[in-house]
């Protein structure tokens, strides 16, 4: 699932920095923290290899319970549901009120981001500091922000001044990249009460201009937004299938919702941190979930009705044991290496039932080569592989230029009903 995270892109880097910042300044040291408790938000769960455990983070666990905290509490995402909730105000039911508040990501797609704002000033008590990041209008999905290619909201440094204004904040520090595509700020709590104008306008990163929420909604007309059911269980399992990050959820439900209530085998290439897996498991309550990874540890997620097998899907013999499974539903999430890519789909479709759907995900590693070198391990990627299948299925014609993959290519492409493009993933539908 190679993309960017805050501790791989420009958010880690400058998260970092404002950090080193603040503490060179004293702010964030026991004179804040001791018996203090303490909200993180967003940034820490959805990729699973950055935690308030790993050490090269500041202000990592050890560092807030050196520095005396009473309490630390992690809420992995922040996301807001249709229905006007949001994953913030369950995770707070039950719990004290927080002093400070490390808030590293999700105004960006919230679709009421000065909702979430004003929910945001309500838990800080006077007193109390904030440390905010989000992703500017310069900010471009690529390589180190494929996180923000699905944004609603890009916010400048003076966006987020205006709506921490004094005398109710005071702006303590504040710090963005070179380039200015990730901007970082503390603000301290000076006066009680809360008020951002209802006709506040911010960037909408779709519109590229300045609407309210009110706006930018009217002008929004998502063709998958009836299809939000898997991605709420996605957002809330923390997988980076999710609307926070690739985005793929509502898409997959478009083609997948017909199988919910039926009793049939789902194959997922790939494990990670089961994040995914238990998604599936909630979203299809009577099919059998299987997960295939090459990761030893990957076998404590086979539980609650989830079988793993710990198998190396570089080995031809053990796709031949999968494809036993005649799965109705596959994914393949795993190594995106090409090789491993092509020769899953070219044994694992055949077996496919009609109507059976097959997705193969992070196509980024064969559209940007250079970049993920690592990944090319043979001349064709998958995406062209992907592409020559489509190509074969539209016409019905056998390739002209034939090479060692054009066997398999025309097998596959006969077999094809439909096949779908998205950002970094395709769907084919089996006739």
């Amino acid at each position: 699932m190679p993309s960017d995270n805050i501790s791989t892109g420009l958010g880690f880097i400058i998260y970092h920095g404002l950090v080193e910042a603040a503490l060179a300044k004293g702010i964030f040291t026991s004179r804040d923290l001791a018996n203090k408790r303490v909200l993180v938000v967003g940034g820490l769960g959805i990729h699973g290899n950055m935690s308030l455990d790993e050490p090269t983070l500041p202000m990592a666990k050890d560092y807030f319970n050196s520095q005396g905290v009473s309490a630390l509490d992690v809420l992995p995402e922040y996301f807001q549901e249709p229905e006007g909730g949001d994953s913030l105000t369950e995770f707070l039911q039950g719990r004290e009120p927080y002093h400070h508040i490390i808030f590293i990501e999700g105004l960006e797609k919230a679709p009421q981001p000065l909702k979430a704002i004003l929910h945001l000033q309500e838990l800080l008590p006077v007193g109390g500091k904030i440390l905010l990041l989000a992703r500017s209008p310069k900010a471009e999905s690529g390589r180190l922000m494929a996180r923000a290619a699905y944004d609603l909201w890009r916010f400048t440094a003076e966006d987020i001044a205006a709506v921490f204004s004094p005398p109710r904040f005071h702006h303590l520090l504040g710090i963005c990249d070179n380039d200015g595509c990730v901007t970082a700020h503390i603000f301290q709590r000076m006066l009680p009460g809360n008020e951002i104008p209802a006709d506040t306008k911010l960037f909408s990163a779709p519109h590229n201009a300045y609407l309210t929420p009110t706006e930018a909604a009217s002008l929004t007309h998502d063709y998958f937004g009836d299809y939000r059911e898997l991605d709420k269980i996605g957002c809330a399992e923390h997988t980076d299938k999710c609307s926070l990050s690739h985005n793929y959820l509502r898409k997959y439900e478009f083609f997948l919702q017909k199988f919910k209530y039926d009793t049939f085998n789902l194959l997922e290439l790939g494990i990670f941190n089961g994040s995914s897996l238990r998604m599936w498991r909630r979203y299809f309550p009577k099919a059998f979930i299987y997960g295939v990874d090459i990761e030893p540890r990957c076998g404590a997620y086979g539980k609650d009705g989830i079988t793993v097998l710990i198998r190396d899907l570089s080995k031809e013999e053990n796709l031949k044991e999968l494809a036993a499974l005649k799965a109705t539903v596959i994914i393949d999430d795993a190594s995106h290496i090409w090789s491993h890519q092509l020769k899953a789909l070219s044994i694992l479709f055949p077996t496919l039932p009609s109507g059976g759907v097959y997705i193969l995900e992070d196509l980024e590693t064969s559209l940007d080569p250079t970049f993920y070198r690592q990944y090319g391990d043979i001349p064709l990627g998958a995406y062209d592989f992907c592409a020559r299948i489509m190509k074969v299925a539209a016409s019905k014609l056998p390739e002209e230029t034939l090479d060692e993959y054009s066997d398999t290519i025309w097998q596959i492409g006969q077999q094809v009903e439909l096949a779908a493009v998205m950002q970094d993933s395709v769907v084919f539908i089996k006739k």
